[in-house]
């Protein structure tokens, strides 16, 4: 699975606007290939062909319920033409954290099959809503759970590192250079922007950038912030953080707390 294959497959979604509801078929020399079902210009789920019941089998294994009970319900769910997860959990036999968990992982196998060069490209938009917004992935945060899959133990361990920096009010993301990949790849992203693949790239690609050039005078202890917007006091800041480039949005006062944090651990390392 790379991320150029996945990164293409976001913008598309991304580019179809914020509103957008319906399926993005993809479709080869053969024939359909698989969807993505987008619900208000996020991603609800993916199917790809020769995963059809893919989603069953890891509901099934989260819920603790065989391949029979599991037919049952898929059975009644497809009767009733209700979501499969959402039957589960008003059925009380799956937790909603379980559920998008599910979802999520189906989401990035089936994408990381869709995608290939030749593929095209037909959207059939749709006027109702179906999916919970709590069950749908914004495009950024697609790119994120990729990457933390293919980097599982950087990813972990930067995690909450990134909640402590930038807190509930900001975001802040960790990227890690690849000879696989031409721009910085995501493997962590918390707070709710940005929202956007193009957008959580491009802050990957200035604050890797934005890096390099103060290494020459300030190694890898720099921290680089600039104001984003002058009437919020916002700022949009870089640093390096165990071989990842993290990069976010905090307040005004968010560039002296992260430097006095890491006033205080490298104190705490050196006592």
């Amino acid at each position: 699975m790379t991320i150029g294959g996945s990164y293409d497959a976001c913008v598309c979604v991304d580019e179809l606007g914020p509103g957008a509801t319906g399926e993005l078929a993809v479709l080869d020399e053969t024939g359909p290939r698989g969807a993505v079902f987008v619900e208000d210009g996020r991603v609800c789920w993916a199917a790809a062909r020769g995963l059809a019941r893919r989603l069953t089998e890891l509901l099934g294994r989260r819920a603790g319920l065989s391949a029979a009970e599991m037919e049952v319900l898929f059975l009644e769910c497809k009767t009733r033409g209700a979501p499969l997860g959402e039957h589960l959990l008003g059925r009380g036999v799956l937790a909603a954290p379980a559920l998008r968990e599910a979802l999520l992982e189906h989401t990035l196998e089936s994408i990381g099959a869709l995608w290939l060069p030749d593929v095209s490209l037909v959207w059939s938009p749709r006027a109702e809503r179906g999916y919970s917004a709590r069950f749908t992935f914004a495009t950024g945060e697609l790119l994120a759970y990729l990457g933390a899959r293919a980097h599982p133990d950087l990813a972990g361990s930067l995690q909450p590192e990134l909640a402590a920096l930038f807190g509930d009010e900001g975001w802040g993301a960790a990227f890690v250079r690849s000879d696989a990949a031409a721009a910085p790849v995501p493997v962590a992203l918390v707070g709710r922007e940005p929202l956007h693949a193009k957008a959580l790239m491009r802050v990957g690609k200035w604050a890797a950038t934005a890096l390099d050039l103060t290494a020459t005078f300030s190694g890898d202890s720099a921290l680089v912030s600039v104001e984003r917007d002058a009437s919020s006091g916002r700022m949009l800041v870089a640093l390096r953080l165990a071989g990842a480039v993290i990069a976010g949005e905090t307040d005004a006062h968010g560039p002296a707390r992260i430097l006095n944090r890491r006033a205080r651990a490298r104190h705490t390392e050196s006592s």
